[in-house]
């Protein structure tokens, strides 16, 4: 991204980054850039002029994003900052780095490339709602300049500065009790394989009629999440030796933790659970199927959620944690970002159903979701009928994609498949 230069810190408020931000800025690496991509695929070439005006618009409705990281002596934090994003043609990988230790740039990229509009940002910075929120902002400010005959449109998103900008872990935090137990870590199984070189993704994704998806999810008496959920552990499972099967396939599912609190924070506001299958020999789509739903249902529960949240919160909250200078924070993160990283196989996030305003998805084909990993990660998004399915990992072998998308074709979904090979 080009920019201007940092203003100076005399002219500069702070502010700290929020719980789950936090971790971000120790654990990122050279495949796990703890970046994500939302992109809009228009139905005409991008205007890159219009794009500049939209985004100038849109960054007044997220005075925040405006911010850079800095290290401090205990915690890394948000500077504000005077550095204007300019939109750029796309010229890079998709989630390629973007944080910068020495906070000289800003956490998130515009970028366009013939139809398609990319946005992608550090996680501390946002997390997918929030990412969300300002691609439809700028979505709908493009196609009002660019398309003036469409009559305008906002999205459906009304900011109030004090409340999108807030902390809402800090709000919402309650610690928990101390003698409550704790949960018994796990070993998952492991994808392995080829790398690419130069740290490149994998990118598979594919596009497929939605209303069959739910057809197949009801016909098994599942949600679609729990329906897509159970056929990505059976495909991993058709991947994996009679000998790796003694370790369990886990998904990594976020949490939309505004679905549960009363929240318009558009930064980091989302939890996490584990959706975990063991395979005993002989099972049955029909099993995986039992064992998913179960398991959502008994993690969604307004009380167990509220409990991961405080018991992931309280470590930042804890008085020896906090006295620990950020060196030696930086490296306990990174050692128990790798314990954690354990106990899951693969990454799985549903975005639900996207909309748009009517003036606005005229002009949007479609919008898809990637997200950084040195995994697997599945990311999930639906608009317009057409639910979009993108596959992120760093290996060449796509054994479990062909597999997946196989299957939906079965259900006769009319899957359209594009990648990055």
């Amino acid at each position: 991204m080009n920019i201007f230069p940092v203003c100076a810190a005399t002219e500069t408020e702070w502010f700290p980054l929020d719980n789950a931000g936090k971790l971000f800025p120790s654990t990122n690496n050279k495949y796990d850039t703890k970046v994500f991509r939302f992109s809009a695929e228009m139905t005409e070439d991008v205007d890159p002029e219009a794009l500049q005006r939209a985004l100038d618009e849109t960054m007044e409705y997220f005075p925040h994003f405006r911010s850079v990281i800095k290290k401090g002596l205990f915690w890394y934090y948000f500077e504000e900052c005077r550095i204007i994003p300019i939109v750029r043609e796309e010229d890079k990988p998709p989630c390629s780095p973007i944080f910068s230790a020495e906070g000289r740039n800003l956490l998130f990229d515009v970028t366009y490339y013939r139809r398609r509009i990319n946005f992608e940002a550090f996680h501390s910075l946002t997390d997918g709602t929030g990412a969300l929120d300002f691609l439809k902002m700028l979505v709908c400010r493009y196609v009002a300049i660019k398309y003036p005959e469409s009559g305008g449109c906002a999205a459906d998103y009304e900011p109030s500065f004090d409340r999108s900008g807030r902390d809402d872990f800090e709000k919402y935090y309650s610690a928990p009790p101390v003698a409550a137990k704790k949960k018994k870590r796990v070993t998952a199984y492991r994808l392995r394989g080829k790398r690419n070189g130069d740290y490149r993704m994998s990118v598979v994704e594919g596009s497929c009629d939605a209303s069959a998806i739910i057809a197949a999810a009801h016909a098994h008496d599942a949600t679609v999440t729990v329906y897509l959920a159970a056929l990505l552990i059976e495909k991993i499972g058709r991947t994996m030796s009679v000998s790796a099967k003694k370790k369990p396939v886990v998904l990594g599912v976020p949490v939309n933790l505004r679905n549960y609190y009363d929240s318009a924070s558009t930064r980091n506001f989302f939890s996490m659970i584990n959706v975990s299958y063991l395979f005993k020999g002989g099972d049955t789509f029909e099993d995986i199927i039992a064992s998913v739903k179960a398991s959502f249902a008994s993690q969604l529960t307004k009380e167990a959620v509220a409990d991961a949240m405080n018991r992931y919160a309280a470590i930042e909250h804890r008085l020896y944690t906090r006295l620990l200078p950020l060196p030696v924070k930086s490296a306990a993160l990174r050692i128990a970002d790798a314990f954690i990283d354990r106990g899951v196989t693969a990454g799985f996030s549903n975005l639900a159903i996207i909309k748009l305003p009517p003036q606005a998805a005229a002009y949007v084909r479609r919008i898809s979701v990637l997200y950084a990993t040195e995994k697997m990660h599945v990311c999930f998004a639906t608009y317009g009928g057409r639910m979009n399915i993108a596959f992120t990992s760093p290996f060449t072998d796509t054994g479990v994609e062909r597999g997946f998308f196989r299957s939906l074709n079965d259900s006769e979904a009319d899957v359209e498949i594009t990648s990055n090979f």
